[in-house]
């Protein structure tokens, strides 16, 4: 077969089978688990405009500083609003969210799919390998989750930069590869040196450095892309020497990312102070449960509910990091793995995971230690070692293996495309959450809000006050608590959560908005007037405030005023009936005073 159709006939099969798997996706709705703080009710997206994409550049949001994805969602915000045919004001549609996050995906697969064929240089074996990092069900939820566009942005990036510094050099015939497979013939390049001029290689250098940028800019992650690129430089027999320098400033840029990281999110919003001595045993359960999840990919949630205390409560919490010490010395004690190939895989699985293992404190640990999607990359690794087994399984064209290879990789997909139909939306993303983690204080908190909803407020009090026993320092689950009791009419209880609430998250509108209508309610109406402009302050698009304040003003007799103010919010929440009566009433007294 022609070597150019033998290489890219994997690569359409990779992006078919992604597109059966995940196509459906494109319908789904945005999830009220980060989605819409990000998007929808994010007030630098609602208008996308060029001093708000300045703000995007000029401060963090949500204690991350991850300014070029933000500008993607301003884009694909865009876009929406405008095949939706609707204003800048309208809140946009998911599908188009999606539908990136699909594009997104594809894209790093086929990366993989480069990567792996740069290193066993037999199409199909590359192609077997990268099908296993595009379809194993612990990519689904970074692939389903709008949010989490920021993670394959600097995976798309990232690699792309790993790709262009692995292909910057040819060895001279000693790749390590070969070590363990004598016979592989290059189908990409020929094992011929190709360094190029001096200019060539730096500007290859250069590009690497822009794209490795560009994905620190998508997410703070991408700071362990420096490690993956180490990895590959070694197994394939690059002179890493070479690339010190480049790497070595890419490691500071990343460690300055991580520093200035741990900056926007320190310790005191943690809710456990993990000692220094027990973060080992943390860091061996999370690697642990990324290991098992690898092999045995069911039950898999948004939220696991395992963090540090959970683990350090119970007797095999200290017990749990045997299993990755195992897997990691195996390569080392064994001989016939005892060779990079051996032990590039372990190493590329481990190195994505290191900033978020629990060794350095991070704010999701409030929430669980464990998330699938921070094993996106480290998918990498065992991609690699799929990769490199095929490749022995086609030399030896052993038929058995290569069923075996084709039902396993065709029953992850299965198991994907089965568990992204928890993120069609935020009822069945929370259903799936809080029937593998009962006590999930994520699916408590939005369970209570829809109890609360149709009026069940029983039902909702205990939902809530779980979500709070769950994780005390968030302020949504204090924020909806206070709005709860506010329903029952115990106003000064209220007052008290949305005060709490205010405390944990000073930038929360909502709290703001809702604490200023318990001051409102309690009489204090200049009181009432601050907090309202200071929830608009923070989200100008805050409907609730700007009829709250035009409320507010018609029972001062400011008509003027209340008329201004329900008219903006009224052009955020055109069916808002409150507010038109209101604004009815206001202009009538108008017409008479005239």
């Amino acid at each position: 077969m022609n070597p150019i159709r033998q290489t890219i006939l994997p690569a359409l099969l990779i992006v078919l089978a992604i597109i059966l798997v995940y196509a459906r996706t494109v319908s789904f709705d945005f999830v009220e688990w980060d989605d819409q703080q990000n998007i929808p009710d994010n007030p630098h997206l609602r208008p996308v405009s060029a001093d708000n994409l300045a703000r995007i550049w000029q401060a963090p949001y949500l204690y991350i500083y991850a300014p070029l994805s933000y500008t993607f969602y301003a884009v694909e915000t865009l876009l929406s609003q405008t095949l939706a045919g609707v204003g800048p004001l309208d809140a946009p549609r998911a599908n188009v969210f999606h539908a990136v996050n699909v594009a997104l995906h594809t894209a790093c697969s086929l990366l993989v799919y480069l990567l792996l064929l740069r290193i066993v240089r037999r199409p199909w074996a590359a192609g077997i390998g990268a099908l296993l990092f595009a379809l194993h069900p612990l990519q689904a939820e970074t692939v389903c989750w709008v949010t989490e566009q920021r993670g394959l942005l600097a995976a798309a990036f990232g690699l792309g930069a790993v790709l262009v510094i692995v292909t910057t050099e040819e060895g001279k015939g000693r790749a390590r590869h070969r070590e363990s497979t004598p016979q592989a013939e290059s189908l990409w390049c020929s094992g011929k040196k190709i360094n190029g001029s001096f200019w060539e290689r730096g500007s290859r250098n250069v590009a690497a450095s822009m794209l490795f940028c560009l994905a620190l800019l998508a997410k703070p992650s991408a700071a362990t892309i420096p490690l993956t690129a180490l990895v590959l430089l070694w197994l394939c027999g690059r002179t890493v020497k070479r690339q010190g320098v480049l790497l070595a400033t890419w490691l500071a840029l990343g460690a300055a990312c991580i520093l200035y990281t741990k900056h926007l999110q320190p310790d005191q919003i943690m809710n456990y102070g993990v000692p220094i001595w027990a973060r080992v045993f943390v860091a061996g359960d999370a690697l642990a449960f990324y290991l098992w999840k690898l092999v045995w990919p069911l039950d898999l949630s948004s939220n696991y509910g395992r963090t540090p205390v959970v683990v350090l409560n119970l007797w095999w919490g200290y017990a749990t990091w045997l299993l990755p010490m195992v897997v990691l010395l195996l390569p080392l004690l064994l001989p016939r793995l005892r060779s990079a190939i051996g032990v590039a895989p372990a190493l590329l699985f481990l190195a994505p995971l290191l900033p978020v293992l629990g060794l350095v404190p991070f704010g999701y640990q409030n929430w669980s230690t464990v998330a699938d999607r921070y094993a996106y990359m480290a998918m990498l690794g065992p991609a690699l070692a799929v990769a490199c087994g095929s490749a022995v399984v086609l030399k030896k064209h052993n038929r058995t293996a290569l069923i075996v290879l084709g039902l396993t990789i065709a029953t992850l997909g299965l198991r994907s495309f089965d568990q992204s139909a928890s993120w069609r939306n935020s009822k069945a993303l929370n259903a799936r959450a809080i029937k593998i983690n009962p006590e999930g204080p994520v699916a408590h908190n939005f369970f209570g809000v829809e109890a609360g909803r149709r009026g069940d407020y029983l039902a909702a009090r205990d939902h809530l006050n779980r979500a709070r026993q769950g994780n005390p320092r968030s302020a949504e689950v204090w924020n909806n608590l206070g709005m709860l009791v506010a329903k029952l009419g115990q106003i000064d209880e209220a007052k008290s959560h949305f005060e709490h609430a205010i405390k944990l998250n000073p930038d929360l509108a909502s709290a703001h908005n809702n604490h200023a209508l318990a001051l409102k309610n309690l009489g204090n109406a200049d009181a009432a007037i601050h907090g309202f402009k200071r929830a608009l302050e923070l989200n100008p698009n805050l409907a609730k405030a700007w009829i709250n304040l035009g409320i507010i003003y018609a029972e001062r007799d400011e008509l003027s005023e209340s008329v201004r103010h329900l008219q903006r919010g009224l052009r955020i929440a055109p069916d808002d009936a409150m507010a038109k009566n209101v604004l009815l009433q206001v202009r009538a007294a108008l017409r008479r005073d005239q």
